[in-house]
């Protein structure tokens, strides 16, 4: 699953694709390893953070919540991101179909 409840937030696993042509949430795919995460796509650039900052403004409207409330735990550079969604869990799980 790449979304874990907690008791005032969410933690995601997703796989960012920036320069992807349209801002979308791609469903659900599992790694080589059979971890699980949401791939995602953004039509931001790779640079100075905009595909990051895109990526936060995406879960953010689809989750239902403000852009602050939504934070980048790790993977700043990498495809593979962890993010955290502050909110009612079972709420933003819905919404992002995890």
């Amino acid at each position: 699953m790449p979304g874990r409840r907690h008791e005032h937030h969410v933690t995601v696993t997703v796989r960012l694709t920036p320069n992807g042509g349209r801002d979308a949430i791609d469903g659900i795919e599992a790694d080589a390893s059979g971890e699980r995460h949401l791939k995602v796509r953004v039509r931001a650039v790779p640079e100075k953070g905009q595909a990051n900052k895109a990526l936060v403004a995406l879960l953010a409207k689809t989750a239902g919540v403000a852009k602050s409330a939504v934070s980048l735990v790790s993977g700043e550079t990498q495809r593979k991101k962890i993010l955290r969604i502050e909110g009612d869990p079972e709420e933003i799980m819905k919404r992002l179909g995890l």
